[in-house]
């Protein structure tokens, strides 16, 4: 009986250093995927960009040319708003620049359109728009040292 209370004493000393290794190691990981997340505040300013065009006065050229359901013949990769929300939501940017890059993909795809459409037109108005926020939104971030 004793033996046996003894291996079950060392099985739970046992299970015990496991499990606090998991733990540590659940730790670690939620540790890095934390350092890897985007700054509260950045991801916000981000949030608000996107949503200007959702709902902004072109917002129509988003809902009415399909960004990401056309057949992909050239393997690039398309993006439309609502997967850049759907990215925000679930913190899958690190960076700041990765939001920026989406953004740029789903402008360089209305680009394509001939350059004598409404849509073409607008695309460049778009991005230069974006672009001149974006640059103001970095020096802004690069002044409060984030």
């Amino acid at each position: 009986m004793q033996k046996q209370y003894g291996l079950t004493w060392e099985i739970h000393q046992q299970f015990g250093k496991m499990s606090l290794i998991r733990q540590k190691s659940k730790d670690k990981k939620l540790n890095m995927k934390l350092a890897t997340i985007m700054d509260h505040c950045k991801r916000m300013q981000c949030w608000v960009t996107m949503k200007r065009f959702m709902v902004g006065r072109d917002a129509w050229i988003f809902k009415n040319c399909d960004l990401g359901n056309k057949k992909n013949t050239r393997k690039e990769k398309r993006m439309n708003l609502w997967d850049i929300e759907w990215k925000l939501k679930k913190l899958e940017y690190s960076k700041v620049d990765e939001f920026a890059n989406d953004m740029r993909i789903m402008f360089s795809y209305l680009l394509g359109y001939p350059q004598r459409s409404e849509i073409h037109k607008i695309a460049i108005q778009i991005t230069q728009a974006f672009e001149l926020s974006w640059k103001t939104m970095k020096k802004k971030w690069m002044l409060q040292g984030k």
